[in-house]
């Protein structure tokens, strides 16, 4: 008896781990689709004397906001997002894709709560990446700009829509929406 349970023990165990990489794998090609549209290493030293490429990425995953919300929903969703859960994946690709040049600390200008825009010269991330799962194989990723905690939606927000077919993105697409700062 005690034999079958470990033989089964260790089958889900490597069951959760071969999930866990497929996730990984997803995370990561869809961040590579998306951090092409925003400013690399050579541009951002060109334009800003400094290196302030990348894009954060915060360690949760977030609900997607599946319908068009009402206006009493749409304010109580712009107070802050719901978080889901906190992801281990996401968790290690924010500590593996932080800029070291960022300083998240320092003259910084804070609007609209704790939306980030800085004075002259950025000195941080100018985006971050919120992850949404739609679906086991469909991921949903906003690029906003930068907020110092909760994410929240304001100004331009980059959308990106994945379809996967394993570790394989088989349908990607992109669009801009713009939201009013509170």
């Amino acid at each position: 008896m005690k034999i079958r349970v470990l033989k089964v023990s260790v089958f889900f165990l490597l069951l959760s781990i071969l999930y866990s990489c497929k996730t990984t794998s997803r995370y990561e090609l869809a961040y590579n689709v998306i951090s092409k549209d925003f400013f690399g290493k050579e541009t951002s030293t060109k334009q800003f004397g400094k290196d302030v490429s990348g894009v954060y990425v915060f360690d949760s995953i977030y609900a997607y906001p599946q319908r068009k919300l009402t206006n009493d929903e749409d304010s109580i969703f712009k107070k802050g997002m719901k978080v889901i859960g906190v992801s281990k994946v996401l968790k290690k690709m924010e500590k593996d894709y932080y800029n070291k040049n960022w300083l998240t600390i320092g003259d910084l200008k804070r609007i609209y709560g704790d939306h980030v825009l800085y004075e002259g010269t950025p000195n941080g991330p100018l985006s971050a990446a919120v992850f949404s799962e739609i679906k086991d194989d469909q991921l949903r990723i906003d690029v906003i700009p930068f907020f110092v905690k909760t994410p929240k939606y304001c100004g331009s927000v980059n959308k990106y829509y994945f379809k996967f077919s394993g570790k394989k993105i088989i349908e990607n697409k992109k669009w801009v929406d713009h939201y009013e700062c509170w």
